[in-house]
């Protein structure tokens, strides 16, 4: 059995058989010790490996020391891996699948999918019932003498309307 090229195109094939596992990652902080740990045993110094990946002078030093500085991207971890011969095998981890699993099923069990849909919060609804809670609230943050002010404006304005006469259609 062979690995599978579908990932990416850089993907090599490489007979599952030949690999050698060197060590077990389950997060970046063991990735980067791993790739530390075998610079050490492979007797690849970080100014070696910088001339190597082609990186500036002291940034594997950035990248593999374990208060790192930087981190491993898209431009540093594919030379950084081929520089040191290693790469990476992505394998089922069958005990973090059953813990996985069982809290998929205890949320499904939780959820009742039958549940009307949430309703929208007030802020993301902008409709006459948003305009009046705004209004609302403006209206607390005045004063008194202020909202007085505003109200004889608005009565005002209605009796002119109704002393106004209307217009004569022709």
């Amino acid at each position: 059995m062979t690995g599978s090229n579908s990932a990416t195109p850089e993907a090599a094939s490489v007979p599952v058989a030949a690999v050698q596992p060197i060590a077990v990652v389950r997060g970046y902080d063991s990735l980067r010790a791993a790739i530390a740990d075998w610079c050490v045993v492979a007797r690849i110094t970080r100014a070696e490996l910088d001339a190597r990946v082609g990186l500036a002078d002291g940034h594997s030093g950035k990248l593999l020391s374990t208060r790192a500085v930087s981190k491993f991207g898209n431009r540093t971890l594919g030379p950084v891996l081929q520089a040191t011969g290693l790469a990476i095998l992505i394998v089922q981890d069958d005990e973090a699948l059953a813990l996985i699993e069982q809290q998929l099923n205890a949320t499904a069990d939780a959820c009742d999918l039958n549940a009307p849909p949430r309703r929208k919060h007030w802020r993301t609804n902008k409709n006459s019932k948003w305009g009046r809670r705004m209004s609302a609230r403006r209206t607390l943050a005045l004063t008194p003498h202020r909202r007085r002010e505003i109200a004889r404006k608005a009565a005002q304005a209605r009796w002119q309307r109704r002393s106004r006469p209307k217009p004569q259609e022709a």
